[in-house]
């Protein structure tokens, strides 16, 4: 089969597949955005950045983690579906990451704001009560189904380790196959007992089971461990890893979606003022030159996103675009702006969302300046508000 047929058949198949009500992207829990960017795609690698302290970690969690694994408990019954993850802290230990995702079941289960330092009876006025103890616990069957299609890594951090790991959990018995250039199916016995025929030979592997999601995310690039055969050297570690491993290997040949967090670099986000003395607003944003330590992981990107709190730059009025004002005076913490920086399949936008912290999830706002809708949200913020234990 040459590489037009290949191509088309793949096309054809997806057509099929959506026409009879299957599903060729999860959609992220965002409908404007989806309009430009689908969500969840086989062979497709995202990044993520700004600057500390805008909520980068629960972001991925969110879009890359709960949501795609939400969509597939509630679509596994009756659509061709299947989903793997793995995240890969670098910056929090896995048990932090899990004690986040409690937090956000215990708020989504049962309407309970909570925060870590609270579920931890770290505030010796506010230990954990035995309710909240006993609800916690009735959430382990959900989260024993969870683990065994989200892996939490926190031992693994130099670039080839992180491969492995993915690597080695997708070719395990009965997962999959390789096929070559000509589509030839070749299982993994015949070819680990023959190697040296394979050399600079094309492959691309299939999982057995024909719609299945792998998502692998890194949190975050500044926190790669080096490797000896690059001379222990950070840039040469980062770019093994996004491009090597994460571009060529595990989204051209695994077929996953990657996304990796990076930071923004520290005086990118250093305030700066005219001669009037009013700041200049576009040096607060995120942005791709911004990149801290691997600029060139925007390369290897196909989509490339930037999170923004106005909040914390104490600015009172954010113009998410052309007439779009925001209170942030109202709104507080809980507005965050997400900027497109680059995408190869969309123009660069910005929506405006709504961050629930504790829920960790993401909300679309109404325009700015529809004074009713963001009535309701101002409101809604005053509720939650009085709801934190």
């Amino acid at each position: 089969m040459n590489l037009y047929k290949k191509t088309y058949e793949d096309i054809k198949e997806k057509k099929l597949r959506a026409q009879s009500g299957g599903i060729n992207a999860i959609p992220f829990a965002m409908p404007a955005l989806t309009k430009y960017v689908p969500g969840i795609m086989e062979k497709t690698q995202y990044g993520l950045t700004a600057e500390s302290g805008a909520s980068k970690s629960k972001f991925v969690r969110y879009n890359f983690i709960q949501t795609p694994y939400d969509y597939y408990l509630d679509n596994k019954d009756n659509k061709d579906i299947d989903i793997e993850i793995f995240l890969f802290c670098l910056e929090d230990s896995a048990d932090t990451v899990m004690k986040n995702f409690m937090v956000s079941a215990l708020s989504k289960q049962f309407n309970v704001r909570l925060s870590t330092l609270s579920l931890n009876s770290y505030f010796q006025d506010n230990v954990l009560s035995d309710d909240l103890l006993r609800k916690l616990e009735s959430l382990e069957p959900y989260f024993e189904e969870f683990l065994k299609k989200v892996h939490i890594i926190d031992d693994i951090r130099n670039p080839f380790g992180i491969y492995k790991r993915v690597k080695d959990e997708l070719i395990k018995p009965n997962n999959g196959y390789f096929v070559d250039q000509h589509s030839n199916k070749i299982d993994l016995e015949h070819l680990n007992a023959n190697k040296d025929d394979y050399k600079g030979v094309k492959l691309e592997y299939k999982t057995a089971k024909t719609n299945k999601f792998t998502i692998v995310a890194l949190d975050n690039l500044q926190n790669i461990e080096t490797e000896k055969s690059d001379n222990n050297s950070k840039w040469h570690a980062c770019d093994n890893l996004c491009r090597k491993y994460f571009r060529n290997m595990l989204c051209n040949v695994y077929k996953t979606c990657n996304v990796i967090v990076q930071q923004q670099d520290k005086s990118s986000s250093k305030a700066q003022y005219t001669n009037s003395g009013t700041a200049v607003m576009e040096k607060f944003l995120p942005s791709l030159p911004g990149l801290s330590e691997y600029k060139n992981s925007v390369d290897s990107a196909h989509c490339f996103f930037g999170l923004f709190n106005p909040y914390k730059h104490r600015i009172t009025d954010f113009e998410a675009g052309p007439k779009n004002y925001y209170d942030i005076t109202a709104l507080g913490d809980y507005y965050r702006n997400l900027l497109i920086l680059k995408s190869n399949f969309a123009e660069t936008v910005n929506t405006s969302l709504f961050f629930d912290s504790f829920k960790e999830s993401f909300a679309e706002l109404p325009h700015g300046n529809d004074l009713e809708k963001m009535t309701k949200v101002y409101d809604y913020i005053q509720k939650i508000r009085s709801q934190i234990r």
